[in-house]
């Protein structure tokens, strides 16, 4: 008999050799993030009954196995910070705080998201290394397929619960900005300190939220009547409720400028799970006291249509991914790496005053439609972008959404009334952080 080998170990799940590098836009998060700048992300599904715990663990382990690469750990390595398997079961918690919170890690099982649920609704907090927006929606569909499957298995037929719903691109994790970017095309992208809110702030950790509800068809309407988009519109109204409310009147010497992520998959037709976004700033210098709201909305429409283009995509898209792919770049040590994108971050955050982000339209397998309520999006806000703002939309509404840390609310008055003063109904709802004179 062979004599057992004194030098096996055993095996720890934390120490599995499948890994992957960080896309593009990845690398940056893990360098700047903290209890002050969290880069998390909440994508949520409200559905018609109450959540069932055990169901819904069961129904998040069962999606994972075919979400590989979110069932990763952070790891630092000497050059680069890297994605590791994790072979940690994911927990998964009652919401108790504030969303869009820091993600512990450690007391999450290393994991790089946090699935949580509040009677009806059912929450997932990303960190932004992870995916973006698109990549977490089809994450939170699928689980909530499966819960759906498992909470209701007197509804559907043996086939159908044989099925797992919603990972047609589940695996897909290639690095697109690699696949996709020409370096021939690089072109320095300049950027300027832009207008910033103050105000008094929420204590540490709080988050104020503010959804409008709008009759989508409504929002169409309008939209069709000035010859713009959606987005656009949308943006235009955020203009006009800095320009009339939060300036009182003092026009800044810096420019307003609004930033809106773009999906890169409608544009070179990729389906990674991973990353793939890009953004245009449009931006305004408020020097007169006489604009009208369809002077700001052509700009609007004429920066759009110069930034979101291909050309113009691809440029950015040499000038962000080119260098990190560099040579001399990928031989400097992490910790030299780390900071210089701490740098380059602070000079970036400045040339925003706030996001907006328009997720578009979700779209739910017609079995499981009787069981969705309504989704929604929130985005992190900092101490240097006070606000951001999201929006979603599923059936016949649309959800437009502000997550602030500062305690005033004109802006979002401001750009509401304006929303109603073009005939729609907006219904008013807040988590609770804005006291009645605020709303």
């Amino acid at each position: 008999m062979d004599k057992p080998n004194k030098k096996l170990k055993k095996l720890n799940p934390y120490r599995l050799k499948k890994w992957h590098r960080l896309d593009n836009s990845a690398i940056i998060y893990p360098a700047i993030s903290g209890d002050n700048l969290t880069n998390t992300y909440r994508v949520s599904a409200t559905l018609k009954d109450d959540i069932n715990p055990e169901i819904l663990q069961l129904a998040l382990e069962n999606t994972l196995k075919y979400f590989i690469p979110f069932k990763v750990r952070l790891k630092a390595g000497f050059f680069w910070n890297y994605l590791e398997d994790n072979a940690l079961p994911p927990i998964i918690k009652e919401e108790n705080d504030f969303p869009c919170r820091h993600i512990d890690f450690k007391r999450n099982n290393l994991y790089l998201f946090q699935v949580s649920y509040y009677k009806k609704r059912i929450n997932i907090e990303i960190f932004h290394a992870l995916t973006d927006g698109t990549g977490g929606f089809k994450f939170l569909k699928a689980i909530c397929y499966q819960y759906i499957l498992l909470a209701y298995p007197e509804k559907f037929s043996e086939k159908e619960k044989s099925r797992v719903y919603g990972i047609s691109h589940a695996n897909i994790s290639e690095d697109s900005y690699k696949k996709y970017y020409e370096p021939k095309k690089m072109k320095k992208v300049k950027s300027k300190n832009a207008f910033t809110f103050k105000g008094a702030c929420f204590p540490f950790d709080a988050n104020g939220e503010i959804h409008g509800y709008i009759p989508i068809d409504q929002m169409k309407k309008v939209c069709k009547e000035k010859d713009c988009t959606i987005t656009q519109y949308l943006v235009t109204c955020l203009f006009w409720g800095i320009y009339t409310e939060t300036l009182n009147q003092i026009y800044p010497k810096k420019s307003v400028n609004i930033f809106t992520p773009v999906n890169l998959r409608t544009f070179f037709g990729s389906n990674t799970i991973l990353n793939f976004f890009s953004g245009i700033s449009t931006k305004i210098d408020f020097k007169r006291n006489d604009l009208t709201f369809e002077d700001i909305l052509n700009e609007v429409k004429k920066q759009f249509a110069e930034k979101l283009t291909r050309e113009y995509i691809m440029e950015k898209l040499a000038f962000k991914v080119g260098g990190g792919y560099s040579f001399p770049i990928r031989l400097v040590p992490l910790p030299i790496k780390n900071f210089v994108l701490k740098l380059i971050y602070l000079k970036g955050s400045k040339s925003n005053t706030m996001t907006l982000s328009n997720i578009g339209k979700i779209d739910v397998l017609e079995m499981f439609q009787d069981y969705f309520d309504e989704f929604g999006f929130l985005m992190s806000p900092s101490k240097k972008e006070c606000m951001k703002s999201s929006v979603v939309s599923y059936e016949d509404t649309i959800v437009f959404t502000f997550c602030s840390v500062l305690e005033n609310t004109d802006l979002q008055k401001a750009v509401f009334r304006k929303l109603a003063s073009d005939g729609l109904d907006v219904t008013i709802k807040s988590n609770g952080v804005y006291n009645s004179e605020n709303m």
